[in-house]
């Protein structure tokens, strides 16, 4: 599906690291472990053609030809929880708008509370910072969001005024420059642009 390319085009839009998306690429893969013989498939889904008594399958692992399989890989980041385990109250301002920032550029329906890790840093032990992840279900080509799709959209700092380097961000953004990036670069649908 599409789902690895809107991933890498939330960290690709996260210009310079604004919102935290971790460095994601596309990758491919061949392996055996990603090609399966079909044999569980129903006769309706094809099974006759595919399986155990298939021609095909009858070939050598060596004389099989392996799909290339196409995916995203991004940066492992160590956290010690998700949002799912913190109250809201333990965020600052900037934290919570820097991901609605995100959320709302790339139209994100699916920022629940798991898919926001949250770790401290060592000089500064009572700040959480927000690792925004998994950004399959983005820049849709349907533009519909709702409520319970942004976990963030009742926090008590999403009514806090934007800080002068939230506003700077968002007043720098290019939409047309990026709108060419994506579809230079990943061939993202224009429906979805």
């Amino acid at each position: 599906g599409e789902a690895c390319l809107r991933e890498v085009a939330a960290f690709l839009l996260d210009h310079d690291g604004f919102s935290g998306v971790p460095m994601t690429t596309l990758i491919e893969a061949k392996h055996q472990a990603f090609n399966w013989n079909g044999s569980m498939l129903k006769l309706s889904e094809g099974g006759a053609a595919l399986g155990t008594h298939s021609l095909d399958f009858c070939r050598s692992p060596s004389q099989q030809q392996l799909d290339k399989k196409v995916g995203s890989f991004q940066q492992f980041i160590s956290s010690e929880c998700s949002m799912d385990d913190l109250s809201p109250n333990k965020l600052t301002i900037d934290e919570v708008h820097k991901i609605a920032i995100l959320d709302i550029r790339i139209m994100n329906a699916d920022r629940h509370s798991a898919n926001l890790l949250c770790r401290r840093k060592p000089e500064e032990p009572d700040y959480i910072e927000l690792i925004p992840i998994d950004h399959g279900f983005c820049l849709g080509s349907v533009c519909e969001v709702c409520e319970f799709d942004w976990c963030w959209l009742e926090w008590p700092q999403l009514k806090k005024p934007l800080s002068k380097k939230s506003k700077k961000y968002v007043l720098k953004l290019d939409v047309e420059k990026d709108i060419r990036m994506l579809s230079e670069r990943l061939f993202i649908p224009s429906k979805a642009l």
